[in-house]
């Protein structure tokens, strides 16, 4: 059976991406590439790298639940000082923006995985407040990987508040049968020389007029102007390298190689591995779901006094910190080793790739493990069993006394594994899950 993709997770998924923002220098930022805009964060009038984390994580309080105009609240306190009266302004802006963004790019991340999906549609906030380009483009129903939407996928403008909706094949059948007596400039479901008007920024409305939906980065003097392309956010250096002639890619990366975003990572290190949306599975997605055994059932024996050895070796250039299960936060970044083994003898480049892709599954495992266990130097172990390729897996993660995570690994050899389960049980305690 084909995989489903719950579409409740975007909010999981908003807030990762937020937080995954490093923070940028206006000037830093307006040197990025295009396509490296939408990773970063900044804020014009504020240079100080705590206030702008701050204000980053802020607004990731967002789609974690927190009501709009407390979020809203929150920002114009910390902005006031450096903005003066137009706070308000900015922090309504920054959250449009930041909080906008990170949720369409989620919803439209989801919806390219989603089998069932097959279009988009985008939708407007139908207040008086909205431009007239964008209330053009209200309704409008084209197939998901159109490539409208890569230019045109809210926000696609600065303080664009609207949004995409997926819809599967029934109803987009629903909205022709709607439109079926209305004149084809009416019709929401867009075919034919209507999809070429679009992708090259016109919009005929059903009062027959012809507005200019050019995104503003395509018009003339435009080439700083706001602009994202949800497909772009996970795009390898590889691809993104082959968008630019050699002698430009070399002067960028020699310029990231000499910017340090954070002490002891340079922006060339960030962008090694590429910012990318989390894929934090939904919350139903557990051994229950999943059919598996419970881990108290694994019939090995701990193997006593078992000491996991240092890990050395490649480092993770992301930061995040998270809440775990016991209610403590754990962080993870440049201290985070990706695998174990002598660092005279790195990994090959597709180990290293698949090692970044269970870096979610290991903040997972964080908030959502089946045991967690402290070893004798006090380190503890969450433990997380999965199922990936229709085999079952677990995925461990080491975290020291100082709540850095030291290193994590996905492995299907339970019974090795079992030798991490010893000392103390910390969660679930015994009797209970």
């Amino acid at each position: 059976m084909p995989t489903k993709v719950s579409f409740f997770e975007p909010h999981r998924e908003a807030s990762a991406f937020i937080r995954g923002k490093p923070v940028l220098s206006r000037e830093v930022f307006d040197q990025l590439l295009p396509e490296l805009r939408a990773r970063a964060f900044t804020v014009t009038g504020i240079e100080a790298a705590n206030i702008l984390e701050n204000l980053r994580d802020q607004i990731a309080a967002l789609p974690e639940g927190k009501p709009w105009d407390e979020v809203k609240a929150d920002l114009v306190e910390t902005v006031t000082p450096f903005l003066g009266d137009a706070a308000e302004r900015r922090a309504e802006l920054l959250l449009r923006i930041h909080g906008f963004q990170a949720f369409q790019a989620a919803t439209w991340r989801t919806a390219q995985l989603d089998e069932d999906t097959t279009h988009l549609q985008y939708l407007t906030m139908e207040d008086d407040r909205v431009r007239p380009a964008h209330q053009a483009l209200d309704g409008v129903v084209l197939p998901k990987d159109d490539p409208f939407w890569e230019t045109h996928t809210p926000p696609w403008d600065w303080g664009c508040r609207c949004r995409i909706r997926p819809l599967n094949p029934d109803q987009v059948a629903l909205i022709r049968e709607q439109d079926r007596n209305k004149p084809p400039e009416a019709q929401r479901v867009i075919e034919g020389p209507a999809i070429d008007q679009l992708r090259h920024g016109r919009r005929i409305t059903p009062e027959g007029q012809a507005v200019d939906v050019t995104p503003p980065s395509q018009k003339p003097g435009g080439q700083n102007a706001f602009t994202w392309d949800p497909g772009s956010l996970a795009l390898p250096l590889s691809q993104l390298q082959g968008r630019y002639a050699p002698e430009v890619w070399e002067t960028f990366i020699g310029w990231a190689r000499g910017i340090e975003i954070r002490p002891g990572l340079t922006l060339e290190d960030w962008l090694i591995v590429p910012a990318r949306l989390s894929t934090l599975p939904e919350p139903l997605q557990t051994w229950r779901r999943l059919g598996l055994p419970r881990i108290e059932h694994w019939t090995a024996q701990p193997a006593v006094g078992y000491t996991p050895p240092r890990s050395a070796g490649l480092r993770l250039t992301r930061s995040v910190t998270v809440t775990d299960v016991l209610g403590r936060r754990v962080h993870a970044d440049l201290k985070t080793y990706l695998h174990w083994g002598d660092p005279d003898r790195p990994k090959p480049p597709q180990d290293i790739q698949r090692r970044l892709q269970i870096l979610d599954e290991a903040l997972v495992a964080l908030q959502q493990p089946h045991e967690v266990w402290m070893l004798n130097d006090q380190t503890r172990v969450y433990l997380r069993k999965i199922a990936e390729e229709k085999k079952p897996a677990l995925v461990a993660v080491l975290v020291d006394p100082g709540d850095e995570v030291r290193t994590f690994f996905m492995t299907r050899d339970l019974k090795w594994s079992n030798s991490l389960r010893t000392g103390v049980r910390l969660w679930p305690k015994e009797g209970g899950q």
